[in-house]
């Protein structure tokens, strides 16, 4: 699938097909978990993921728990609670998960990644910078990654090095418009009228693009992806 652009009619078919394919085997694996040991790490771990999946976050948090009670290094768990965290917007409960995560894992890419984004929301730029700096070296496809730290640089007007940042995100998801209008607005602040024209026409066939898309998939084309 990487060669299918992001957004694209067939990559959101593959997505969701994908997505279906990884639910089915996990409620396979689950069930023969839980006929060896319902109370076992691995059955809660399992729980705690459909529950999160079904967007019942507490519960799924309380599982991960249990989980953690049965294997304390339980490598990845305190990521997953973190992210949980992060979706209700939590952002110092999910930052000490990630945290311990990072002990446990400490080239954990993702944790640093949204660690930093953390930090970032909560106005510390050294400290987003830190982790986001690491975040994109450990993984250099990170679009998300490349994308805060250019956030990250145009708050402490770093202007150079956040588009440098922001360029690596489009370079990364050319046909993703949030990069686009990130850069549209870093332009306009430096004063390159004629960038920042640029990035608007972007940014007007991409939306018209999606929405085409959207319009494909309302008359029954192309399935989202997301669970049923």
């Amino acid at each position: 699938m990487g060669t299918v652009p992001t957004g694209s009619p067939e990559r959101i078919e593959a997505d969701y097909l994908l997505a279906q394919a990884y639910r089915k085997a996990a409620e396979s694996f689950y069930a023969q978990i839980e006929k060896l040991d319902a109370d076992s790490y691995r059955a809660h771990q399992l729980e705690a993921e459909s529950l999160a999946w079904r967007g019942e976050l507490q519960k799924a948090i309380l599982e991960y728990r249990k989980a953690l009670q049965r294997k304390p290094d339980l490598e990845g768990a305190h990521r997953e609670i973190a992210d949980l965290y992060w979706e209700q917007g939590a952002f110092d409960r999910a930052k000490n998960e990630y945290e311990i995560e990072l002990r446990l894992l400490p080239l954990d890419d993702h944790s640093h990644q949204r660690l930093g984004e953390c930090w970032l929301a909560q106005g510390d730029t050294a400290r987003a910078i830190e982790h986001l700096e690491l975040a994109v070296k450990l993984n250099g496809e990170s679009v998300e990654g490349y994308r805060a730290l250019g956030q990250a640089w145009m708050v402490r007007s770093d202007f150079a090095k956040a588009e440098s940042s922001l360029k690596a995100a489009v370079q990364r998801a050319p046909s993703d418009p949030i990069n686009h209008r990130l850069l549209l607005e870093l332009y306009r602040q430096t004063g390159r009228r004629d960038l920042a024209d640029r990035e608007h026409e972007l940014i007007q066939k991409l939306t018209a693009n999606r929405r085409d898309a959207g319009s494909r998939e309302s008359e029954g084309g192309i399935r989202p992806a997301r669970p049923e």
